[in-house]
């Protein structure tokens, strides 16, 4: 491929991207880190392992930051023309690795900076050999480029 080729692909993409932001509700993300300072959160641990790994070793019930699949997949599903693997970035334990699955994807790959919650979401899901766990810090991921065909920090 030559440059001006790239060029052009790279101006596509760029051009897809910013159709996709003014789709997606301004409202959806509002508030961000407000709602979190209000349930006692200190965002300046975000980044721990230890702090994350305590929050997951006394909580089993499923938490979604933010939103949950089921009301972001509708702002996203036309910009969606893929079935293949997707990347779920800072999984935790939501169910939304779960509901990718359903809608439109084959195989999920999650990861999470917290091997507490990596340990339960393997145990949940044991039986469902498509949704894949892995520990890992999203500042350093170890997967090859191009492996997936969506990847999702809704965070």
């Amino acid at each position: 491929m030559n440059n001006d080729t790239q060029d052009k692909k790279a101006e596509e993409q760029l051009t897809h991207a910013k159709q996709i932001q003014e789709k997606i509700k301004p409202d959806l993300f509002k508030n961000l880190f407000q709602s979190n300072i209000q349930h006692g959160a200190d965002i300046s641990q975000f980044g721990s392992f230890d702090y994350w790994n305590q929050i997951y070793s006394n909580q089993y019930a499923p938490i979604d930051f933010y939103q949950k699949w089921p009301d972001l997949v509708n702002s996203l599903m036309p910009y969606l023309s893929c079935t293949g693997a997707a990347l779920n970035i800072g999984c935790g334990n939501s169910e939304m690795s779960e509901n990718m699955q359903d809608m439109p994807f084959q195989t999920v790959v999650s990861i999470d900076i917290s091997k507490e919650v990596i340990d339960q979401m393997e145990t949940k899901y044991k039986d469902n050999k498509h949704l894949i766990w892995f520990t890992m810090d999203c500042r350093h991921i170890l997967f090859e480029n191009n492996l997936f065909d969506f990847v999702i920090d809704k965070g």
